[in-house]
């Protein structure tokens, strides 16, 4: 049996069981290990595809306990993953953006051209910065939301835009 074809079989197993978890009830190591076949410490990588393809097809969404497992989180909280992915992309975007002005300080030989590029990836990641933090996220009208709701966010970045003198 080809490789990915193995692997496969082994995320449907994990899969399995994390989409068979209730609600609020958690998923430990040693059951996922049992129906890996193999201690799942030693391959995390399966944890993880398994929970993305129990999202896709059940919305399950998980949240780890230390050294126990996963725990399977209501529907009325999943908004938590957002906000971790968001101090993670906060992290990830500053550091970047301290890399890049590091860079440009002990440069001696940085051209107009690359200086202005480093510039506005700075300006960027710093946009992005700007919006993981709660109190900048679109107003969300208190009427019912339209059928997409990405319309939303893309009048907030365009109502920025003209708050900070820039057109599209």
């Amino acid at each position: 049996m080809p490789f990915e074809a193995v692997n496969e079989e082994l995320v449907r197993r994990v899969a399995d069981v994390l989409s068979a978890c209730r609600v609020g009830q958690t998923v430990t190591y040693a059951q996922m290990s049992r129906a890996l076949g193999r201690d799942i410490l030693d391959d995390r990588y399966f944890i993880f595809r398994a929970m993305r393809l129990a999202n896709v097809e059940v919305g399950a969404v998980f949240r780890n306990v230390r050294r126990v497992g996963y725990e399977r989180l209501p529907s009325n909280e999943a908004h938590g993953t957002g906000q971790a992915a968001r101090r993670r992309g906060r992290k990830l975007f500053r550091s970047a953006s301290k890399k890049i002005e590091n860079a440009m300080r002990f440069a001696n030989d940085l051209t107009k051209d690359a200086a202005h590029k480093s510039w506005r990836e700075i300006t960027h990641l710093g946009f992005l910065v700007h919006q993981t933090y709660d109190k900048n996220a679109p107003v969300i009208p208190p009427e019912p939301l339209p059928p997409d709701p990405s319309k939303i966010a893309e009048r907030s970045i365009d109502a920025m835009r003209v708050a900070l003198g820039r057109t599209k």
